[in-house]
């Protein structure tokens, strides 16, 4: 018992490491990457993004991990899938929708590979076997996999 509260603590030490690094990787490599946008998608197809100059928005198919507290919607339908990240403030999840989001450009959507990093404006992602992580130049983002969402 305790040993596999042992092995969670390192995984979840991995996982805040390697989002560290990601975030490192893309805040320093801004102004040396060439800016892109559109939707794009990771290589499992779980995770589509809308990577536009003043946000990002993604769904993750497989829906959020811990999924967000259900809540009466004024416009749009209730989510569970899908995160926002604008250039300057925090990263949260989307608990509203009227539209696809970016599932309407599925079909169109570049495939960011493993180790790729798309950047635009203030905003950059890096596809992972493990999972993606975008990040604004404030240092805000999130972290999507089938298994977890975080936001930091």
């Amino acid at each position: 018992m305790k040993r596999q509260g042992f092995v969670d603590r390192l995984k979840n030490l991995a996982a805040a490491e390697a989002m560290w690094v990601a975030v490192c990787g893309l805040v320093l490599a801004g102004a040396a990457q060439a800016a892109s946008d559109g939707a794009f998608k990771t290589p499992t197809g779980n995770i589509v993004c809308d990577l536009g100059n003043t946000d990002v928005v993604c769904v993750i198919e497989s829906g959020l991990v811990p999924p967000p507290n259900k809540t009466a919607c004024n416009v749009g339908d209730p989510v569970a899938n899908r995160v926002d990240l604008t250039a300057t403030g925090a990263a949260a999840p989307v608990l509203c929708a009227g539209d696809p989001g970016p599932l309407a450009d599925e079909a169109n959507a570049k495939v960011l590979a493993y180790g790729s990093t798309m950047i635009n404006g203030e905003i950059g992602c890096s596809s992972f076997e493990f999972g993606l992580v975008c990040v604004n130049s404030k240092g805000s983002g999130f972290f999507l996999s089938r298994a977890s969402a975080r936001y930091f």
